[in-house]
């Protein structure tokens, strides 16, 4: 593979940025390197675009969102299960504190 088509099969560092973003908020690069099993230093590189995001760290990026997308499935299965239940009589003293604006 010539470095123009490995370019070409690779994600932007834009869009490494927002992986990470999304994954794990405004300090996503620890958290990303540890998920990642890379150096810190690695994925400044890879998000400043001084070094192209590999195939494998792609793979390795898909395959944290297909995990953490089966979390949040879950996640909310569970919190529409919650909303689906008859609602319930709330105790006396939630009630109580509720009107007395605890």
């Amino acid at each position: 593979m010539t470095p123009a088509e490995f370019r070409r099969t690779t994600i932007s560092p834009g869009a490494f940025a927002r992986v990470g973003r999304a994954l794990y908020g405004d300090k996503w690069q620890s958290p990303l390197a540890r998920a990642l099993s890379i150096n810190e230093r690695s994925v400044r590189y890879m998000a400043a675009g001084d070094r192209l995001v590999s195939i494998g760290i792609v793979g390795g990026l898909l395959e944290i969102v297909l995990d953490r997308q089966e979390e949040l499935r879950q996640i909310g299965d569970e919190l529409a299960g919650v909303l689906r239940q008859k609602p319930r009589e709330a105790p006396a003293a939630a009630t109580q504190a509720a009107a007395d604006g605890d």
